[in-house]
């Protein structure tokens, strides 16, 4: 029976056709984006901004957490060692971990490209022979990184005198023979004279090779070289370390051939280890850094005369220059590599000590700590590394490292000299305070080329990049302008540390600093790929079971998100406050909120579009029912009772419902949805057409006998404005049917504000929905997706926009038809309806743009206000709609004036019975139309 009332109508048959695909496609496009959605949005975030692991397991702390919710960037750098292997092993075999990689740092060692001094020895194996003229010269070398503005420097000097028969030259400073003569004893005649190194601390960590590059895709990042192999072993030997403290007790002389002897009767000689680890170097952790190597010949009275030799390296050079095999400048050899790769080690950081403060601007900061200075004493004595004399014994002579204790002249006495940066972390010696580190650099991999994720603003979230923040306040709270970037320099006790640059081995760490060195395990669980509510859950079980089998602390960074904190730097060590730096830490509690509001923010777009289609399937049904009044009055005229008339208006919205739900579930099937999406996509369409049904029953029940005779719109109290113009009549046109005028203009309105704040986002945001409901990081980026939803909703509110006027045309035609005869020429009667249509988009306008200001405002506070501008050009859009669609009605309607049209009768209308199979075939191909439309317009906007 709905058929036969459609096939009466085949105006209104070809626009509910044309409504149910364009619905019908919006909902499947919304279909395919939303089941991508986690892919668009929440993945985009998930590999944008997290933490490569997504638990942490380190040693409980003593004070216990001072910040629960938050975790600064590198903190495993820093966090106690404690963690044995076979804890290890025991969390890798725990149920739906995948992967554990553990984490030891080994600590701070000295860096510096050290130079021998080459001696005159035609018969040696020193070639070319010395180029020097005898005499005294000083070697200073001096490392020094300007990265963080605070002009670290690390020096050594050290004097030589230089003689071609073994005679001191004349005016050499008395007790430089002690250990610098060249040549003298003969019995030294291995000993190079001239060593210098100035130990600036670098940092060196120890990992599992495999759990590294599955982790963090380590092994891809290599750019030199190669990446850890199994046959990469660690050697040690054993080697006398002399304590210089202990030595001076005894009043034995360092230049006394007998003293390792007399040393070890006295039982003052303890065996230290030389440890041969493989290395792999970070080519990025030393940029901003520079070393220096100057000799300098000097006069008799200790004052330099002229310069003899000078070089400097930058960056990755200095490494090469430390550590290379066989370099060689023109004067100056590395003929002694054993020496010259010698390496102390010095210690290791503990973690920032900070209390939490009053944000001056709590509003954009809410999170804010101060920094506690501490005492520069502990990193002073950890680098003077004359606490221990390293002694080697070969051809049976003695070699000391150190010569600066040799009661000699003050003028030449071998000096070493630290300008050290703020101290912030206390310093902590290493296990083996005598180990001696030989790296051997198998290979340098670029921390840029890890698999680590940036976050917005592409600071460090892991531990191979090198730290970073902004200075934005200065001590006194004022704003600096513009903000400063700076960057961690060589102090490792500052609050911005340079990275590691040297990764070895977990077998090499654990060897030199033991079996409990491990410091973290950096733990990846199963299927964590996407973060979602339910993996987070899992992620927090499988951490809850590794606290009860290992008894260490596990913390949940999967749902961590970037936060802003607020960092007030104080005066330390002679530096100067600094100020308020802004630092990103990771809120643990951030992503299950940054992915639910990501969901919401996702979900809040296509609410709007649904509601317009709801608001479309309403409004159509109420303009169906009005447009078919006297077909109904007919049948009510003939019997039908109210009931079957309300059955009838009832099934054909759950055809039209029905039909969208199959066109949007077919292009989701053919999408690759899962059977349960299709199934609740099929289930969409009858449910958006429900209000429909029921307003369109609700409407038929008023249809009486009467309105099979009734022509045109007759009702009392139409005008709204006085007179006949143009605009009075299309007011009146309008607010005739104002129940229905109101839903289409809100159909408008809606997608209108939808439009005006993802435009403001856009041009203002930089197309990030910075919220202060989700916050700055947590926001989800507006991107296609958004903008499809809000073209799908236009569209949706086009069609509808387009039945209202085109049935006010319909309803108003006897009525224009009399202005034709009465002198109004077509084209006025179309201006009319053009008008109409404007005015439409103009209310529709308005409300919208002020609907997308309040939003705006809601999100941003007063920063809302900043949407006017937007608004005035957006407002053009619904007016332009309207206008457009205003102008197809006048189109078709015009064409049509015949004199039948004008009676009320168009031939037209009846629809002969064997044509149905036609409208039944093209109702296919259209669904099948918007199906593939739908999955091309979705593949094109992901």
């Amino acid at each position: 029976m709905a058929w036969r009332f459609w096939s009466g109508r085949r105006d209104r048959l070809a626009l509910a056709m044309i409504g149910a695909l364009v619905l019908g496609v919006g909902l499947s496009v919304i279909a395919l984006l939303s089941g991508s959605v986690m892919g668009t949005v929440v993945e985009v975030y998930s590999k944008s901004a997290r933490a490569p692991y997504d638990i942490l397991v380190y040693v409980p702390r003593a004070n216990g957490e001072p910040l629960p919710d938050l975790l600064p960037p590198n903190d495993p750098l820093h966090l106690a060692p404690g963690i044995r292997p076979e804890q290890v092993e025991a969390i890798r075999h725990i149920p739906g971990v995948a992967l554990a990689a553990p984490l030891a740092v080994v600590g701070f060692i000295e860096l510096g490209p050290g130079k021998f001094f080459p001696r005159y020895d035609p018969e040696g194996p020193v070639s070319p022979p010395r180029r020097w003229p005898p005499g005294v010269y000083r070697v200073t070398e001096t490392v020094r990184s300007d990265r963080a503005g605070l002009n670290e420097s690390f020096s050594r000097t050290t004097w030589v005198a230089a003689s071609d028969n073994g005679v001191l030259p004349v005016g050499a400073p008395d007790g430089i023979s002690d250990y610098y003569a060249a040549g003298i004893p003969p019995d030294w005649d291995s000993l190079q004279p001239a060593y210098a190194v100035a130990p600036a601390p670098v940092l060196l960590v120890g990992v599992d090779p495999g759990a590294e590059a599955a982790l963090l895709g380590m092994d891809q990042a290599v750019t030199e070289g190669r990446y850890f192999a199994p046959s990469d072993a660690v050697r040690s030997e054993d080697r006398l370390a002399i304590p210089i403290e202990e030595v001076k007790e005894t009043n034995l002389r360092f230049d006394d051939p007998n003293l390792l002897q007399e040393l070890a009767q006295l039982r003052k000689v303890r065996v230290g280890q030389d440890f041969y680890i493989p290395v792999l170097v970070n080519t990025r952790a030393l940029d901003g850094v520079r070393a220096e190597f100057v000799v300098e010949r000097m006069g008799p009275e200790g004052r330099p005369v002229d310069v003899a030799f000078r070089v400097v390296h930058e960056g990755l050079d200095i490494i090469r220059a430390s550590l290379g095999a066989g370099w060689q400048d023109d004067d100056m050899t590395y003929w002694r590599e054993g020496y010259v790769r010698w390496r102390g080690l010095l210690g290791r950081t503990t973690l920032l000590p900070y209390d939490d403060t009053v944000s001056p601007f709590p509003s954009r900061w809410p999170r804010a700590v101060r920094l506690r200075s501490l005492d520069a004493t502990p990193l002073s004595e950890a680098w003077d590394s004359s606490r221990i004399v390293n002694a080697y014994y070969e051809r049976n002579y003695l070699s000391l490292r150190q010569a600066r204790f040799i009661e000699v002249d003050p003028r030449i006495t071998d000096t070493r000299k630290a300008s050290f940066g703020r101290v912030y972390r206390s310093f902590q010696l290493p296990h083996r305070s005598a180990a001696a580190i030989f790296p051997e650099v198998v290979g340098y991999f670029d921390p840029q080329r890890l698999a680590v994720s940036k976050d917005a603003k592409g600071r460090p979230l892991e531990t191979y990049r090198p730290a970073e923040a902004t200075l934005v306040l200065d001590p006194q709270g004022r704003p600096v302008n513009p903000p400063q970037t700076i960057q961690g320099g060589l102090t490792p006790t500052d609050f911005l540390t340079s990275p590691p640059v040297f990764v070895t081995t977990l077998e090499a760490a654990l060897k030199i600093e033991g079996e409990d060195a491990i410091n973290a395990v950096r733990v990846k669980i199963e299927g964590s790929e996407q973060i979602t509510p339910e993996t987070i859950a899992r992620a927090r079980d499988i951490a809850r079971t590794i606290e009860e089998q290992t008894g260490l602390v596990a913390r949940v960074t999967m749902g961590a998100a970037p936060a802003r904190v607020l960092i007030e730097v104080p005066e330390s060590n002679g530096h100067p406050a600094l100020g308020w730096v802004e630092d990103v830490w990771l809120d643990l509690s951030g992503a299950v909120t940054a992915v639910e509001q990501a969901e919401f923010g996702h979900g809040a777009f296509v609410v709007v579009a649904l509601v317009v289609g709801l608001l479309y399937a309403v409004a159509t049904a109420l303009t169906g029912i009005t447009a078919r009044r006297r077909e109904l009055g007919v049948a009510a005229a003939v019997g039908w009772p109210g009931r079957a008339l309300g059955r009838l208006a009832v099934g054909e919205q759950a055809l039209l419902g029905g039909a969208v739900g199959l066109m949007a579930a077919l292009a989701a099937a053919v999408g690759g949805l899962p059977a349960g999406a299709v199934g609740l996509i099929l289930l969409a369409g009858p449910v958006l057409y429900l209000p429909a049904m029921v307003a369109a029953g609700w409407a038929v029940r008023d249809v009486t006998p009467g309105e099979a005779v009734r022509w045109g719109d007759v009702a009392p109290g139409r005008r709204v404005l006085p007179g006949s113009g143009i605009v009075p009549l299309a007011v009146a046109s309008l607010f005739g049917r104002p129940g229905r005028t109101l839903l289409t203009g809100l159909a408008v309105a809606l997608p209108t504000g939808l439009i005006l704040l993802l435009s403001h986002i856009a041009l203002h945001l930089r197309g990030v929905l910075y919220t202060t409901i989700t916050g700055e990081y947590a926001a989800p980026k507006v991107g296609p997706i958004q903008y499809a939803l809000g073209v799908v909703a236009l569209v949706v509110a086009a069609v509808t926009a387009f039945d209202l006027i085109r049935q006010n045309a319909i309803d108003h035609r006897q009525e224009r038809a009399l202005l034709h005869a009465l002198g109004w020429p077509r084209g006025w009667i179309g201006r009319l309806m053009v008008a109409e249509g404007a005015l439409l988009g103009l209310l529709a306008g308005v409300a919208g743009d002020l609907l997308g200001m309040g939003v705006v405002g809601l999100l941003y506070g007063t920063g809302g206000l900043q949407a006017w501008r937007t608004a005035l050009w957006v407002w053009l859009v619904p007016v332009g709609l309207g206008a457009l669609t205003g102008w197809l009605s006048a189109l078709l309607e015009l064409r049509s004036w015949g004199w039948q049209a004008l009676a009320g009768v168009e031939a037209g209308q009846v629809l002969r019975d064997g044509r149905w199979w036609r409208w039944a075939f093209w109702a296919g191909v259209l669904a099948l139309l918007g199906a593939a439309v739908a999955l091309i317009a979705a593949g094109g906007i992901r």
